[in-house]
């Protein structure tokens, strides 16, 4: 029975995963003023040590009507971006894809 539930839960996720990214892939590209407000690490469970598992990075942008929006970047752009710049950021869906500044 256990095998069974865990063997679903599995399938969920692996269904969620692909549903995102078709969504993604079928939404358009785009380019909108931004801010950005917020930087975070994304950090996943603890493990049986006690010690934090690193799962990504969170940059927060904010755009003239108020809206925030985070979006998962890779350390490269994490560490890149500064908190406070001004730019255009890219966009598909809930996919990052670039941010060029002003």
């Amino acid at each position: 029975m256990e095998i069974i539930v865990v063997f679903f839960l599995v399938l969920c996720f692996v269904i969620a995963i692909i549903a995102e990214a078709l969504i993604n892939f079928n939404s358009p590209i785009i380019a909108r003023k931004a801010r950005i407000v917020r930087k975070n690490k994304d950090e996943g469970m603890q493990d049986g040590s006690g010690h934090r598992t690193h799962w990504g990075y969170i940059v927060v942008f904010e755009f003239s009507n108020g809206q925030r929006k985070k979006f998962k970047v890779n350390s490269w752009q994490y560490f890149k971006l500064k908190k406070g710049t001004t730019g255009v950021l890219h966009s598909q869906g809930s996919w990052y894809k670039g941010f060029d500044e002003v």
